[in-house]
């Protein structure tokens, strides 16, 4: 045997013996057929649960039905991005991108029914008619800059990253935020005084920018210091850039124009914004398309049942206590000042204005630089 014969036969002999030592459980990771668990609950959006709901692993087809409460589970030694798919008899599918890596995670995912769909409040919000069409971003991605300067603080961050992402789940993911530098589309500023100079003010919010056929290039939101860790706030101005450019007229919604304890869009307001990125920019409410309630995806046979062997046969255990708490029942909200933006019919106010593609106001200077008046 020659010497190359005999390194190469030792090499095999160490790989064999590395093989049999991960089958052994003696190594980590996907050979030992360690799990990666992700967990959450199926509701609207505001809570309630979907029972009965199927949540898959869409790249393994590993899936988990929803308890009385909503809650899933899903183990898988699937590695590195994916997608959940989240569906139920009455209501709108949604995927969701997710990274699976070591350890449990938890994401909520809401669900929209369209038998919450209101008409009247379409109209209220988006400020659509018979003859005039909706305006909202056509991109499937609309990046925005948190400006942490002046009177930022840490603590704001976080509700208005989750405001970005609850409206995009609210859309099917039909637009995606992406954070992202001062170049971004959106701008979200901080200020210690009046927002936009507006009196008794906790926040304002508008389009800086949209073509003539509807499609929204550009938007702004400026909130107080004093009330942007508030998550109802952060939901309510986003939504405003979504763009819906009225208010509510019911006193508990998100887009109530008085801050009222709301922590989520209601379920009514969900199916609007579902509705509104159904359709293409321009969208009058005679010509609305109303997304459809999709046939449940049937099993793939092979692929589970390859997963729950797999199960079986690496992780006999019990999955982790990883269930997450039950939210508590509803909460009665109070309206309390100050206004979210002084303005009831901002709408019905700019499209007055409106002339041209760009700019809010024809204004020498700001206009043909692209650029909009901050007026509410």
């Amino acid at each position: 045997m020659t010497a190359g014969s005999r390194r190469f036969l030792a090499l095999l002999t160490v790989l064999a013996a590395l093989l049999l030592a991960g089958c052994a459980g003696g190594a980590s990771g996907v050979l030992d057929g360690a799990l990666s668990w992700i967990t959450g609950l199926v509701t609207k959006s505001r809570g309630e649960a979907v029972a009965g709901a199927t949540v898959t692993l869409v790249e393994t087809g590993e899936r988990s039905t929803t308890d009385a409460w909503g809650r899933y589970l899903i183990g898988t030694e699937y590695r590195g991005d994916g997608t959940l798919r989240a569906e139920a008899p009455g209501f709108l599918t949604l995927e969701w991108p997710v990274t699976f890596a070591d350890g449990v995670a938890t994401l909520n995912l809401p669900l929209v029914s369209m038998e919450d769909f209101s008409s009247a409040l379409f109209q209220q919000l988006t400020g659509a008619t018979d003859s005039r069409g909706t305006w909202r971003w056509d991109s499937p991605t609309v990046t925005y800059y948190i400006d942490r300067s002046g009177a930022y603080r840490a603590a704001f961050d976080a509700p208005v990253r989750e405001a970005f992402t609850r409206w995009s789940m609210l859309t099917q993911r039909a637009v995606a935020f992406v954070e992202s530098g001062p170049d971004a589309a959106i701008r979200v500023s901080f200020v210690s005084g009046e927002p936009c100079g507006i009196a008794a003010a906790a926040g304002c919010a508008g389009v800086t920018r949209v073509t003539a056929q509807g499609a929204v290039r550009g938007a702004f939101i400026e909130l107080h210091a004093g009330y942007a860790a508030d998550p109802g706030l952060a939901l309510h101005e986003v939504g405003h850039t979504l763009s819906f450019t009225g208010h509510s007229p019911n006193t508990t919604d998100v887009m109530y124009s008085r801050m009222n304890g709301a922590a989520a869009p209601s379920n009514q307001e969900a199916a609007v914004a579902a509705v509104l990125y159904a359709n293409p920019p321009g969208s009058t409410l005679s010509a609305l398309r109303y997304p459809a309630e999709p046939t449940p995806a049937a099993a793939t046979p092979a692929a589970t049942a390859a997963a729950a062997v797999g199960l079986a046969a690496r992780r006999p255990s019990a999955p982790p206590a990883a269930f997450p708490q039950i939210p508590p029942g509803p909460v009665s909200v109070v309206p309390i000042p100050p206004a979210l933006s002084a303005l009831p019919e901002i709408g019905t106010m700019v499209r007055g204005w409106f002339g041209g593609t760009g700019c809010l106001l024809r204004v020498p200077l700001l206009c043909g630089g692209g650029v909009g008046l901050r007026l509410w």
